[in-house]
């Protein structure tokens, strides 16, 4: 199809619920979910005044897909990003929407909505991108994919899509399966090129069989130089295609990386507070790293693996033509490989999954002693660093003999194989040869045949050991995936008005004891200070969805709670406790990416908080990067940067908790009457101080 014979949609009609519904549900099937209307909240999301564009967004939101906006200038990046299977956007503000998808291999799909939310559909080549693109250069264009890519893997799927949607434990050989299931159609490919691959191998022991069958007769120069020339021929076409099964097994691993990194950047900030509880997030997060180690082991298993089998099967079906006896001893073969890849398998990935987590208490403890130098360094804790340090050693050499018997039987097993059927293939071919049931051609090409087949599975150990490794990796790496996400459908609420809060009865539970909370209402526009205690604190971690009460409802302008902190985007509910400063800038540390957070937002905050002259003095400004320990700032500057923080989207509701008393007394007086002075915004804060608690009306949590 030509570029000019692709028809653009009418323009100047007005938005419609059908615009949007028919436009997700279009990019949702592309992404192969279905949705229902009811899902939805159609009216709300097509209010007047919202454009298109913006009500996409919404809606992909809460349905959990995540929007991006590219520049149509970048075509041949949209365009590869469509190859990859990510369904492409155009959304034009006079309320008309495209959607580019990929149905099979390299054919496109162009469908076209209109305002009505009819569509039409038509075919799309890579040859007339670049015209057709000429046509979009007023619209939007959006890529589309899902935020937790990886929730098929995950123990605690999000959404009722999912296959796993009752939460059945995955063993870590399902959960591989899945991760390979994403990228069925390139493993499909690599395993076709390494099949096509292991026939043409076939040419050196066929090659070899005619030859001797040749030189028998007498020695003839030409049948040579043709048998030389086929041989070059075949087992060119054979490396040419196991580079090509290389790069595509090098894609598949970029992009299990980034799927699985994607993932997780969403899955974190909605990770359920109750979860992990118990755990320390920091030490958590180095799970991570076995994405490494499920890139490689995959590529291996990929190459390896796959041409291992493959050979082994094109080899023996080979032998089983040349004589009966042949294929009985192609069972026999069989069964023994089957024996050592399972029987003799048996516990090799729980010796493996031990392995590893012993690896990460290692990490974990030399961490804690890095992290700690007031204790190891100052106060003399270096005899205990030793002595933890060789205890949890002497676990994880015991894990990895564990692990290595379990390895070591199986190459003992396979290389005691290579020797038995390499004699037993020579003298029951021989004997067959001198029955004149088999040529010495065929005789040779055989023991060619498993040399190199039995040959290449005594070598797998590595490869079992690496299989062993990978769902390990994967274990580790699910215990990333199986943190629960809360949901996030956005949720309407008074923005830009002091909002109320209200709770009954509430019992909250922690480790060392049971708290329990008299029922209370806080008025839009107050201003209270609560005196810092352990009900105080529990109090307002359970407002700002930090901790889940064990009974009892919390609202805040008449919402749940939990439902607004991730519902509203940071806008509703502003939140300062302790340091959570981020590797990152000053800016970056102040405005976390929040729209309508720019430059000048987050300078007026900083003034508000009396920290933008210490800023502006530094030698980056706003972009001076801090450390994860907050450093340069001091203490007191950290909690100003993140009192400043939670005012930079200016929420209806601020909740400060001990920031203010970090601060010097004419400090706390200066930046607390500033945030008194703010219109629309109902106040909470708890501390010690008396000066503070005296210029707020004063609250008692019982």
């Amino acid at each position: 199809m030509l570029a000019e014979d692709i028809k653009l949609p009418e323009q100047g009609e007005e938005q419609t619920e059908e615009l949007v519904f028919a436009s997700i549900r279009s990019v949702a099937a592309s992404l192969g979910l279905h949705i229902e209307r009811s899902q939805l909240d159609l009216a709300t999301l097509c209010s007047a005044g919202v454009s298109a564009s913006d009500s996409l967004n919404v809606a992909a939101n809460e349905l959990g897909l995540a929007m991006g906006e590219m520049a149509t200038e970048d075509r041949d990046e949209v365009w590869e990003l469509a190859q990859e299977g990510f369904p492409i956007l155009f959304v034009c503000e006079s309320n008309k929407c495209s959607v580019l998808s990929r149905r099979e291999s390299s054919n496109f799909e162009l469908q076209q909505i209109d305002s009505n939310g009819y569509s039409r559909s038509q075919s799309v080549s890579r040859w007339t991108w670049n015209s057709f693109l000429d046509g979009f250069r007023d619209y939007r264009c959006f890529v589309v994919k899902r935020e937790l890519e990886c929730e098929s893997l995950s123990a605690a799927p999000m959404h009722h899509y999912e296959s796993n949607a009752e939460g059945k434990p995955l063993s870590p050989v399902r959960r591989f399966a899945q991760l390979l299931r994403m990228d069925a159609r390139d493993i499909f490919t690599a395993s076709l090129f390494a099949l096509v691959s292991g026939v043409l191998g076939l040419a050196t022991p066929l090659a070899v069989e005619t030859l001797v069958n040749v030189v028998s007769w007498g020695t003839y120069l030409q049948p040579l130089i043709v048998l030389a020339g086929i041989l070059l021929v075949s087992l060119g076409l054979s490396a040419a295609l196991t580079i090509l099964q290389t790069i595509v097994v090098e894609i598949i691993q970029r992009r299990q990386l980034v799927r699985i990194v994607s993932d997780l950047a969403h899955r974190f900030p909605l990770a359920r507070a109750d979860f992990l509880r118990g755990k320390y997030p920091r030490e958590l997060a180095n799970r991570v790293f076995d994405i490494m180690t499920i890139q490689k082991a995959t590529a291996i298993l990929l190459m390896d693996g796959v041409s291992i089998l493959l050979t082994a099967i094109l080899g023996l079906m080979l032998l089983a033509f040349y004589h009966p006896f042949l294929l009985g001893f192609d069972l026999v073969l069989l069964v023994c490989m089957t024996w050592v890849t399972f029987f003799l398998g048996r516990g090799g990935i729980q010796t493996a999954i031990h392995e590893s987590k012993t690896k990460y208490k290692i990490a974990h403890w030399l961490q804690d002693v890095l992290d700690s130098p007031g204790a190891f360094q100052t106060n003399g804790g270096r005899t205990l660093s030793i002595e933890r340090a060789n205890t949890l050693a002497a676990s994880y050499v015991n894990a990895r003999k564990q692990q290595f018997q379990v390895v070591l039987r199986q190459v003992v097993f396979a290389i005691g194989l290579q020797v038995v059927a390499s004699t037993v293939l020579l003298g029951l071919g021989g004997w067959l040869v001198i029955e004149g049931q088999l040529t010495l051609g065929q005789l040779v090409a055989s023991e060619l045949v498993v040399t190199v087949v039995v040959g290449a599975f005594s070598k797998a150990g590595k490869s079992l050991e690496k299989f062993y490794d990978l769902m390990a990796g994967i274990d580790k790496v699910s215990n990333l995936l199986d943190i629960p996400a809360d949901t996030h459908a956005r949720v309407a609420f008074a923005e830009g008005e002091a909002l109320p809060v209200a709770w009954d009865n509430l019992l909250i539970r922690t480790p060392t004891e049971a708290v329990t909370i008299s029922a209370d209402r806080i008025e839009a526009g107050e201003k209270i200070g609560i005196k810092e205690d352990g009900p105080a604190r529990l109090l307002l971690q359970s407002i700002v969805g930090l901790r889940d009460p064990i009974s009892g409802h919390i609202e805040v302008d008449g919402i749940e709670s939990a439902k607004l902190v991730h519902g509203a985007r940071g806008q509703a509910i502003g939140w300062a406790s302790g340091s959570e400063v981020f590797n990152a800038s000053i800016q970056d540390n102040v405005a976390l990416g929040r729209p309508g957070v720019g430059q000048t937002r987050v300078r007026e905050v900083l003034q508000i908080v009396e920290l933008w002259d210490t800023v502006s003095r530094m030698e980056d400004g706003l972009e001076a990067e801090l450390q994860t320990d907050g450093y340069p700032l001091s203490g007191p500057q950290q909690a100003k940067l993140m009192i400043a923080r939670s005012l930079a989207a200016s929420p209806g509701l601020l909740i400060i908790h001990n920031c203010l008393d970090e601060l010097g007394e004419r400090e706390q007086e200066l930046v607390l009457r500033r945030i008194l002075d703010m219109p629309n915004t109902t106040l909470m804060v708890a501390s010690r101080s008396s000066l503070i608690l005296n210029m707020l009306a004063p609250k008692e949590i019982l």
